[in-house]
């Protein structure tokens, strides 16, 4: 592995200048967007209904606002965050939960922290920290490819057709994902192969590695094809960002608040009290 103290990660390699100034407009545009669904479905929540108990909606308790940020909490619970519930109705099931759960909550965290390596100025990403944050974004992204095929095979090829619901709904979504993570290796091997046979990283122990490797054979075009594919994988991402509120992933979040407004209300009316782990 060839490494040196300096190298880091090359942010908006060979985007053109006014798409990057697109890129920033857009995110705020995909922010917004986001931000406004997470309000549309909270408000109706924040309504309730018809309650013969003194209270005004599900999330009425010190605020709704409070309250989502509590429900917010328990979705970072180890029950959660470990599948528990689900592991105990089907371990495959589980796996791929947790494989497509924390490859995104890696994938995530590491857009953040280039995002303050670079917008912030920090600069941290370099040399070891570089190759250790590649490294782990590298096999986040390879968990979460394997667990979207593990989901995809069960719900499509494993289920009966007769047993599938929502499944044009489950195809869009995992379809997205499917997309962002195919794309973004892809994108990963185009620029490293663009760099060079000189590139550092053509020797390290990645799945972008290797397809920077096959991608050499593309000589010069290598960097017209990152470019591109560029293109499609951010604005895929800003579009799925946008648009999770609306799907049926936003149960991810909804779930944990609606069982604790209902554990909550199951109290008032019976006095039993129900633990939410």
């Amino acid at each position: 592995m060839q490494l040196t103290s300096q190298y880091h990660r090359p942010v908006f390699y060979g985007v053109p200048g006014w798409e990057v100034t697109v890129f920033y407009l857009s995110a705020l545009l995909a922010v917004a967007i986001l931000a406004w669904g997470i309000w549309l479905k909270v408000s109706l929540w924040l309504e309730g209904g018809p309650d013969p108990a003194p209270i005004r909606g599900p999330l009425d308790e010190g605020g709704g606002w409070q309250f989502a940020l509590r429900a917010l909490a328990w979705f970072f619970s180890a029950d959660c965050l470990l599948a528990r519930r689900v592991f105990r109705r089907s371990f495959y099931r589980g796996a791929s939960l947790l494989l497509v759960m924390w490859g995104f909550l890696l994938l995530f965290a590491g857009s953040i922290t280039l995002a303050l390596s670079h917008d912030a100025g920090l600069h941290f990403l370099r040399g070891d920290a570089y190759y250790a944050f590649k490294l782990i974004l590298n096999w986040a992204g390879v968990a979460f490819l394997i667990g979207l095929l593990l989901m995809l095979t069960r719900r499509y090829l494993l289920t009966a057709r007769r047993e599938r619901v929502n499944a044009g709904e489950d195809a869009v979504m995992l379809g997205l994902f499917l997309a962002l993570g195919v794309t973004g290796f892809l994108v990963e091997g185009l620029r490293i192969a663009s760099q060079g046979p000189a590139s550092p990283e053509l020797s390290w122990f990645t799945l972008a590695a290797v397809l920077g490797n096959w991608f050499l054979a593309l000589g010069p075009a290598a960097a017209a094809w990152h470019t591109a594919l560029w293109f499609l994988h951010v604005y895929l991402a800003l579009f799925t960002f946008a648009y999770l509120p609306f799907s049926k992933l936003f149960h991810l979040y909804a779930a944990p608040l609606i069982t604790g407004a209902t554990a909550r209300r199951r109290y008032i009316h019976t006095g039993e009290e129900v633990v939410t782990r």
